[in-house]
């Protein structure tokens, strides 16, 4: 009953997720209330319409040949995968429901092709469906359309990820988002994994109580890495893959621990004009205890430092995780699911905060994984009606029947071994946070943060200060394209 409870609530809020979060470290964010909606009152409100057999031309990037979910709209048939079929049968629905046809072009450079297409006055693409980190360009050059101008959209409704709709926009426009079509925004948000075989040999406690007390600190999590005894098992006085590790890394998980702590390297003010906030006193003090893990190569196994394999994650993180000598690993939901046939058990909780005082928990994502959705300003005049009635459905159908797909398969699967971790996947999600630095990557500053852990350099006040004026330059040239726009 515990887990039955568990799923539900999870299902009411995967992509109303971020109600809570802040724009700060010391206020709630009460902008986006909980909506009311009971499972059977759950619909959209577009009126019934046609549209004659009209095609509805997608570009979406090609995930084909990733262990994961692979498309959020194509499907060529059911194959008795649960969520491919549910993806079908939605699709279908919508089709008879509008008179339309689904047309999916799958893409390993989505965002170039419609870059093109737009500077070619060339309408083909309808919508685009492409990871954050290969949509940049589109964005930086006004190549979509403002969402919010769209017919029968609804971003207050739970099918819209609440927390991007708000952390997308500038100047109260929004030109990608998320919604529940688009399941990578789970399956790529951020969490630390724990092994409990690890944990039990030593008494350690899990550290379900310590996020459910809001003790899940920076300063426990290196505390337990310590005490857990990271050493040299072969002998040979150097520590390397064959050896016992507190943490399983990658330079972007410097990125993430610091949004985990409640910084943001960009945030907006009252008017929704983004600033930069990267170098306060408490970014700074976050950093260095941040450091203090990633940096430290005797307790800290980072999948960059061993290039001599050809995916060092598969060959070195994941042995050392799976083969019990691994305490931790940070990585993405998408991760865990390649952890269904590991031996010893393991739980999951959020990234841990900064400190008590920290109101909640943050949990960002990663740009190379997660897709956005956007419409090319090119769309035709006599698609805008039809693209606003299709993504309203689209995000609708797709909470009802897709979402619950996706965690039937992975509860059913056991990949979440314990009601525990089912709660803590509900923590998670609510907290999702995005930054527009993780977007933009303006002047490089989410590139900062990756060279000085590449580097194994301290030194981010310095560094900073020397591309200051390039970061502040590429943003103001954006906002100044965006709001003129």
């Amino acid at each position: 009953m515990k887990k039955f409870i568990c799923v539900l609530i999870i299902l009411l809020i995967l992509v109303s997720c971020g109600g809570n979060a802040v724009e700060n470290n010391t206020k709630k964010d009460e902008s986006t209330a909980a909506i009311d909606t009971t499972a059977e009152e759950l619909r959209d409100n577009v009126p019934a319409m046609t549209f004659g057999g009209e095609i509805i031309n997608i570009l979406e990037n090609d995930r084909s040949n990733q262990n994961m979910v692979k498309s959020q709209i194509f499907s060529t048939g059911e194959n008795g995968d649960l969520i491919n079929d549910a993806i079908y049968r939605r699709n279908i629905n919508i089709e008879d429901r509008f008179d339309i046809k689904l047309n999916v072009t799958l893409s390993t450079s989505a965002g170039t092709a419609v870059q093109r297409a737009v500077l070619a006055d060339d309408d083909t693409y309808d919508l685009v469906n492409e990871r954050i980190q290969d949509i940049k360009g589109v964005l930086s050059k006004n190549m979509l359309i403002n969402l919010k101008t769209l017919p029968y959209v609804d971003f207050s409704m739970p099918w819209w990820d609440q927390r991007a709709t708000k952390d997308f926009s500038i100047a109260n426009k929004l030109f990608i988002n998320i919604s529940a079509s688009d399941l990578t925004a789970t399956q790529h948000t951020w969490l630390v994994s724990f092994n409990k075989v690890l944990m039990d040999d030593v008494q350690m406690e899990y550290p379900y109580q310590l996020v459910r007390d809001g003790k899940w600190t920076i300063d426990k999590f290196y505390s337990m890495i310590m005490e857990i005894n990271p050493r040299d098992l072969d002998g040979d006085g150097i520590m390397n893959e064959k050896d016992f590790w507190g943490l399983g890394n990658e330079y972007y998980n410097t990125c993430v621990m610091l949004s985990g702590a409640g910084e943001r390297m960009f945030r907006k003010d009252a008017d929704d004009i983004p600033f930069v906030s990267m170098n306060t006193a408490r970014a700074v003090d976050v950093l260095d205890k941040v450091f203090d893990i990633v940096l430290n190569k005797n307790i800290t196994l980072t999948a960059q430092h061993y290039t001599k394999y050809t995916n060092s994650y598969y060959e070195v993180i994941y042995p050392a995780y799976m083969e019990d000598r691994m305490l931790f690993y940070m990585t993405g939901m998408h991760a865990i699911t390649d952890f269904r046939d590991m031996a010893s058990d393991f739980g999951i909780v959020p990234i841990p905060k900064f400190d008590e005082l920290q109101d909640d928990y943050y949990n960002t994502m990663t740009i190379y994984g997660v897709m956005v959705q956007g419409v090319p300003i090119t769309i035709s005049n006599d698609k805008f009606e039809m693209m606003g009635a299709f993504l309203e459905v689209l995000a609708c159908e797709s909470y009802k029947t897709v979402v619950p797909a996706y965690y039937e398969v992975t509860l059913k699967n056991k990949i979440l071994r314990d009601d525990e971790s089912v709660e803590m996947l509900d923590i998670i999600s609510k907290t999702r946070i995005f930054d527009l630095g993780y977007i933009y990557n303006w002047g490089g500053a989410l590139d900062l943060y990756q060279t000085l852990t590449g580097k194994n350099s301290r030194d981010f006040v310095s560094e900073y200060m020397k591309i200051e004026a390039r970061i502040i330059t590429a943003m103001e040239k954006d906002i100044e394209s965006i709001i003129g726009e």
